[in-house]
């Protein structure tokens, strides 16, 4: 994966060259914004771990990736454990690999084909995500946000439901342990950026049911 660091004399550049692929209808690594998200289950309260700031809504724990992006996939799932204070663990999911046949040939003979692969702890799920200005706009920016999703559990059998317990000043946002239906009927019912984290969750369960059918989330 690229190395997202840009030196900062290095930007007025980017920015021109991004217009210009833009304008030939293309996309340059400037319009590519990286973040690495996180659904997090509780299995004792069978809640998932949504995140809200004093504005609202909310979401599902997300950070945008700032310098390297290899370094920030050594441990992806370290930004929901310090915001919150939680006991995050990396939970192995199976995988789905699709591989393409004839892919060689014409983009219309390809023809992708599931395969299940063994458990991994790599993102379960990749989402691109095209930003608008405002809420309800037709039009996209450039921007492209790709969110690599990983899958992790709380740890402590009694975590509390709201953490920080005390928010402070610095406090940018609060994580809430919310039971699976109300956070998948408040996502579906949020426009198209909630009804693309329910996909993500929705993804999520399917994967953790078939890797631990006796712990299956109903």
């Amino acid at each position: 994966m690229p190395d997202t660091r840009r030196p900062v004399e290095e930007a007025a550049r980017f920015s021109v060259n991004s217009h210009r692929m833009i304008d030939e209808g293309e996309l340059s690594c400037a319009d590519v914004v990286y973040q690495v998200g996180a659904v997090i289950w509780h299995p004792e309260s069978k809640r998932f771990l949504l995140f809200i700031t004093r504005k609202g809504p909310y979401k599902l724990p997300a950070q945008a990736v700032e310098g390297n992006l290899m370094a920030s996939l050594v441990d992806p799932l370290a930004f929901v454990a310090r915001e919150t204070g939680h006991h995050i663990a990396p939970v192995p999911l199976l995988k789905f690999e699709r591989t393409y046949k004839n892919a060689t040939k014409s983009k219309y003979d390809i023809r992708l084909v599931p395969v299940m692969g063994s458990e991994s702890t790599e993102p379960f799920k990749v989402t691109v995500d095209e930003p608008c200005d405002k809420e309800g706009a037709r039009w996209g920016q450039p921007r492209q946000v790709v969110t690599m999703w990983f899958a992790g559990t709380i740890v402590d059998p009694d975590a509390p439901a709201v953490t920080p317990a005390k928010p402070t000043a610095s406090t940018v946002r609060v994580g809430h342990l919310l039971p699976k239906n109300y956070a998948f009927h408040y996502l579906a019912n949020r426009g198209y950026e909630g009804e693309q984290e329910y996909s993500v969750v929705e993804g999520f369960i399917k994967l953790w049911n078939l890797t631990y059918p006796d712990k299956r989330i109903r």
